[in-house]
């Protein structure tokens, strides 16, 4: 499949962001600690007219079986997604994390089309530019692909709801945020 293609230059406006691993707000939702940061940032980017690209791993479905427990969990960004969606400024880019199937399968999150990656082109010198999300490039883990989510899913995941969390180092939610940025 054809990855779309995005044509910028020096007035355009892009911010790239990749692995929020959003989940369902449990102890190995790596995402929610941050949730109102993220969606007081993602709120600032839509008004001052963005173009936003996730760059793989927006969702956690290692550790959780159905995108639509995260789609409830984050209706708000969700909901923020498809305003950037509408005007053309949403693209999404499959990550190893947050694919419900294959690596090189095809789908959509809440009506929105994941892509393999996206085609740049910088308009005034015609320098191209393609991103992915790193994974994809790893032919090791995608040839362990299920096997890396198995053993997240069902082993993992459970040492974190415990409190074993040494192999993890986790953001601290920010404590002196406005209201307006805590969901």
């Amino acid at each position: 499949h054809l990855s779309p293609h995005l044509t910028f230059d020096d007035n355009s406006r892009l911010i790239f962001l990749s692995d929020a691993h959003r989940g369902v707000n449990n102890r190995d939702d790596f995402f929610a600690p941050n949730a109102g940061l993220f969606s007081h940032a993602l709120t600032h980017y839509y008004n001052e007219k963005y173009t936003f690209v996730e760059v793989g791993d927006g969702d956690e479905l290692w550790h959780n079986r159905k995108f639509s427990d995260i789609r409830r969990t984050y209706s708000q960004l969700f909901d923020l997604f498809a305003q950037f969606r509408q005007q053309d400024r949403l693209h999404l880019i499959i990550g190893n994390h947050d694919s419900p199937k294959g690596l090189f399968d095809t789908y959509e999150k809440d009506g929105i089309p994941v892509q393999h990656g996206l085609r740049l082109t910088y308009s005034p010198t015609g320098q191209k530019l393609f991103a992915v999300h790193g994974h994809q490039a790893d032919p090791a883990g995608d040839k362990d692909w299920e096997r890396h989510r198995m053993q997240s899913r069902y082993f993992m995941k459970y040492l974190l709801r415990i409190g074993i969390d040494q192999f993890y180092h986790f953001a601290e939610p920010e404590t002196d945020l406005p209201e307006t940025a805590r969901l």
